[in-house]
């Protein structure tokens, strides 16, 4: 494949990696009716309650529609979301923070939904990939990591959120992102704990792997979020960063021998 073949595919992602949110009015030119209250209407949700035009009698979709909703799968993609977060993390928490909610799953309930994916996953195949892979050899304090660990996602998020001061301090005056805020900075937080938990998948394989390239994710989405340069992002993301990075070093280390000894 030649250089300008590769370029190419380069300026197409970085296309799509800026493509803003849209959306597609599937009945703009038809006159629908309301089965919930009677309403007619153009659109592909009733203006007065916001029921989907698509519902109608109940038939098969309705069930699948139903266990949807009891995962909250319902009304916004949870796969689309997840392959938007490992694509183009930064313009997706950009789009979230800044209004485009309905194209993203909701960020918490989408944490929820990950960790549980992840327990299952290293149930059945005996494995394990800790939050916190130190041991203390302190009982009181090995039984609190024990538990930290046995709660994968609140503990992910918790660790997390200690950096919701720091990058608010580092990043305020953000060329891309001025004034951005605290409750901006949680869910970002968010966003970033379940790319964590998707990266600790590299951690079954490799856990010195899971953290290069959680690192270069975590490097790619301040760069691009925040609209720094190469070597300005750098320095402000080891400041957040540099006692995180050790701590995962030294997990990578215990978790590699979890593994191999699982």
């Amino acid at each position: 494949m030649n250089k300008e073949k590769l370029r190419q595919y380069y300026l197409r992602f970085c296309r799509w990696q800026q493509a803003r949110p849209h959306y597609v009015n599937r009945h703009q030119d038809t006159v629908l009716h309301c089965h919930n209250c009677g309403t007619q209407f153009a659109g592909n949700f009733c203006p007065l309650c916001g029921q989907r035009a698509e519902i109608g009698r109940v038939g098969w979709n309705s069930i699948k529609d139903n266990i949807a909703i009891l995962w909250g799968l319902d009304s916004r993609s949870f796969l689309y979301t997840l392959v938007q977060l490992i694509g183009r993390p930064d313009y997706l928490v950009r789009d979230y923070i800044s209004g485009h909610r309905q194209v993203s799953f909701p960020p918490i309930k989408m944490l929820v939904i990950v960790c549980l994916f992840v327990v299952a996953f290293e149930w059945v195949f005996n494995l394990r990939n800790d939050v916190l892979g130190i041991q203390f050899n302190i009982p009181k304090v090995d039984e609190i990591v024990e538990w930290i660990n046995s709660q994968k996602s609140w503990a992910t998020l918790l660790l997390q959120s200690f950096y919701i001061l720091p990058t608010w301090l580092v990043f305020r005056f953000a060329p891309s992102y001025p004034h951005h805020t605290l409750p901006e900075g949680f869910f970002l937080q968010v966003f970033l704990s379940v790319q964590s938990l998707l990266l600790s998948f590299i951690g079954y394989w490799d856990p010195n792997a899971e953290l290069f390239v959680w690192i270069a994710y975590m490097y790619i989405t301040y760069h691009q979020l925040f609209g720094y340069g190469w070597w300005g992002t750098l320095w402000r993301l080891a400041v957040i960063r540099v006692p995180c990075i050790n701590d995962e070093v030294a997990s990578c280390r215990d978790n590699r021998l979890l593994v191999r000894g699982s």
